[in-house]
């Protein structure tokens, strides 16, 4: 998981991948913000239901819900701060433009891996006032 910086930070908590070598589960915590889930491969459930390709829409969080996988999964995301993507929509940002959006999700079936997927989300918001810059070390 990575944190951005800069502007964008005002809106997007974190740019995240995930690669499963094994089936689970795990609990995503609620906090009031909406995101965004790119399914690469395998099977992606969130709140018992199954998440398709090309991309997920989360709606609010106000409850944690549980997200269930099988071995071989590969899914990433974008998870915005409360009223983050809201924001981003009414300005129009490419970066949640369905477009991109669906973009992002082809070019990341091919490079399917942490770096690959910042700098995609970087190449969709060169243009645009609010650009990503990430932090260069790890978060768990």
């Amino acid at each position: 998981m990575y944190s951005p910086t800069g502007d964008i930070a005002d809106y997007v908590q974190a740019v995240w991948f995930a690669s499963a070598q094994s089936s689970g589960e795990s609990w995503l915590p609620c906090d009031g913000a909406k995101g965004v889930i790119f399914l690469l491969s395998g099977r992606l459930n969130l709140a018992g239901k199954p998440l398709n390709s090309p991309y997920f829409m989360q709606t609010i969080s106000t409850q944690s819900e549980k997200v269930t996988f099988t071995a071989g999964s590969v899914f990433c995301g974008i998870r915005f701060k409360p009223a983050g993507l809201a924001h981003l929509k009414k300005v129009n940002h490419s970066l949640v433009a369905p477009a991109t959006l669906t973009g992002l999700a082809q070019a990341l079936d091919q490079y399917a891996n942490l770096d690959s997927f910042i700098d995609f989300c970087q190449r969709t918001s060169m243009h645009q006032k609010y650009t990503i810059r990430l932090l260069s070390t790890h978060k768990n």
